[in-house]
């Protein structure tokens, strides 16, 4: 159990300890079924956020097969419980792509302080911690990563085979056999090893000639040409594609900052979303954000954003936009803010499959 799950509990009900065991039984069954397409659902739960049925009868669910006594018509607050346990759950384990899509599903929903909403702090800062640390672990070629294959126990069937004279000759057939295939999947595992530190290495030197050269990925506008809206986009965009391996690197608000530096207002700006977006608005042909948006539109919403733009041809989008985020785009950000919250966005999308024209 979460060290402070007994804590979120009681600040939307008393409860004793049994059912809070039972309670925490029913996060460990609802994070054991929850795939990445349920992602947003889940957050949209934890933020309070409408559309999250999918999400709830899950929680429900779970919780009532756990508990007989478990009312289904409990409110809001103690689902929002429920489904930050999860969340906290997953990154408290072991890094996989489920716990990566959740990690990167707080950071987007956050919106770099936009939402001003009350959610359980401990879930945000256990997501961070998870970022940080599963940032560093993947990308940490361990030398003992693809250790050699031990048969200990086919050694000793096999000796014990040698002992019967009459089995002899079998088992040394079956020993040979055995021989080369534990050589053929070492010899593959060396391989994969190899492709691995090769991908991380990649990573690092195609963002160092990204930073370098100063110049968008697809563009033949440097950055020094780029306003502050233009480059959030593009900076972001170009970042993401340069990630091989999420979530993304500890540094990459760092590259972030050095590429708006090199901009024409520099990274100590501060705009709206609406600026940043009309700003991007004006060269975006070549990036169009596809209407799949709409379906995690809180989730990503400086990414819906542009959509809104882009699909009223650069007039009115913020009520919409406002209507489906819950987040106000007069706000205003630092411009090194909303280029990292871009990025995030976009390898949130990756984490759930969503396809990105990038």
């Amino acid at each position: 159990m979460h060290r402070s799950f007994a804590d979120w509990y009681t600040q939307v009900q008393d409860i004793d300890g049994p059912t809070l065991k039972l309670r925490w039984k029913a996060v460990e069954a609802a994070h054991a079924a929850l795939s990445t397409e349920q992602v947003p659902s889940l957050l949209r739960v934890f933020y309070s956020r409408p559309q999250a049925d999918q999400a709830k009868e899950s929680l429900r669910s779970a919780a009532k097969t756990a508990d007989d006594l478990f009312l289904m018509d409990r409110d809001d607050a103690e689902l929002s419980v429920l489904a930050g346990a999860v969340i906290a759950h997953a990154v408290n384990q072991e890094g996989n792509n489920l716990a990566d899509s959740l990690a990167l599903g707080v950071v987007c929903m956050e919106a770099e302080g936009l939402r001003q909403v009350g959610r359980m702090q401990g879930v945000v800062s256990d997501v961070w911690k998870y970022i940080g640390a599963e940032a560093v672990r993947i990308r940490k070629a361990e030398q003992d990563s693809f250790p050699k294959i031990q048969t200990p126990d086919l050694t000793t069937a096999i000796k014990s085979l040698k002992a019967h004279s009459e089995c002899a000759a079998l088992a040394e057939g079956v020993e040979l056999a055995f021989r080369a295939l534990t050589k053929a999947l070492d010899d593959h595992s060396q391989m994969l090893e190899g492709a691995v530190v090769s991908l991380q290495r990649r990573e690092e030197t195609d963002v160092l000639w990204w930073l370098f050269g100063g110049c968008s990925l697809d563009s033949t506008l440097g950055f020094s040409d780029m306003s502050t809206g233009e480059a959030c986009f593009l900076g972001a965009r170009d970042l993401s594609k340069l990630t091989n391996l999420l979530p993304g690197p500890v540094a990459a608000r760092a590259f972030l900052k050095k590429m708006l530096d090199s901009t024409k207002s520099g990274s100590s700006v501060k705009l709206t979303l609406k600026e940043g977006v009309d700003e991007f608005y004006q060269r975006s042909t070549n990036w169009k954000v596809p209407a799949t948006t709409d379906a995690v539109a809180d989730c990503c919403p400086m990414l819906f954003g542009l959509h809104k733009c882009v699909e009223s041809g650069g007039g009115a989008w913020t009520d919409a936009f406002h209507h489906q985020t819950g987040i106000n785009a007069g706000a205003e950000m630092d411009a090194v803010a909303l280029a990292s919250q871009i990025y995030h966005e976009l390898l949130f999308l990756r984490s759930i499959d969503h396809e990105v024209d990038q």
